[in-house]
């Protein structure tokens, strides 16, 4: 991954001097606009390795899937999410934000005794501008997040999901050097940006098989008000029991073979 990171990098210095020292020749602009374009691929395409690894689903010979639940914690939104995941004897990872921890410091608390995951989801959640954003800031939103995570539940976070899943080249030098291994998905419904219950269990439903990992969101609500989460994930862990799956956090060795299947 690292090679392909590099290669990239150094693209994108060269294609610019070469259509410049050969003139503006129209080839070396096709050239520079088709580096340009592989890059916002990698940027903005979240399962793609191209800047580094990212884990899209885990290794497993169970029939097991992963929930994962960003944008938290959210009140009793969160409390309804881990009630309904233990009806089922489930387990889930939420990704928090650093802001809203710190807002509800209790229910962070509540989630690791209850049995479930923290995940790092950055401090403010930028999810318009972390792409673009430079290695300082990118280091406050990441390592603010992980500080605010371990000083109220004691562990440091090992889990970093990118807001909207897009990072640029700066974000992994910055995980590895913080032991953070980056998690994408590979089953989403885009309940973050719709509340159609039935489209998005229907989506999901079209990608859940042992290994994947599903994404859901917490915070969002019906046209009529009501709890989004509350409404969604009943149906995803019918799902879940109608394929005789069990929904599990998985073990940090079965994040480290990352090949789509």
């Amino acid at each position: 991954m690292r090679t392909t990171r590099y290669l990239l990098l150094a693209a994108n210095v060269i294609a610019p001097v070469c259509w410049v020292i050969t003139d503006f020749c129209l080839l070396a602009a096709g050239v520079m606009v088709l580096v340009h374009m592989l890059t916002l691929w990698a940027t903005l395409w979240p399962s793609c390795r191209w800047w580094g690894d990212v884990v899209c689903q885990f290794e497993t010979d169970k029939p097991e899937v992963w929930i994962t639940i960003d944008d938290g914690p959210d009140g009793g939104h969160t409390r309804a999410a881990m009630d309904l995941l233990e009806e089922k004897e489930a387990r889930a990872t939420f990704f928090f934000i650093a802001e809203r921890c710190h807002s509800e410091p209790g229910i962070v608390r509540e989630v690791i005794n209850r049995g479930h995951g923290v995940g790092n989801h950055t401090c403010c959640h930028p999810a318009y501008t972390f792409w673009s954003l430079g290695p300082r800031r990118l280091r406050e939103e990441i390592r603010g997040c992980s500080m605010q995570i371990e000083q109220l539940t004691g562990v440091a976070p090992v889990l970093f999901r990118a807001p909207a899943g897009m990072r640029n080249c700066f974000v992994h030098p910055i995980l590895r050097r913080m032991g953070l291994k980056l998690v994408a998905w590979s089953a989403r419904g885009f309940d973050g940006s719709r509340d159609d219950v039935k489209r998005i269990a229907s989506r999901i439903a079209r990608r859940i098989k042992p290994g994947a990992i599903i994404l859901l969101h917490e915070g969002r609500r019906t046209g009529g008000g009501a709890s989004l989460i509350a409404k969604t994930l009943p149906k995803v862990l019918e799902i879940i029991e109608s394929r005789e799956l069990k929904a599990v956090i998985p073990t940090i060795s079965q994040l480290r073979r990352n090949t789509r299947r």
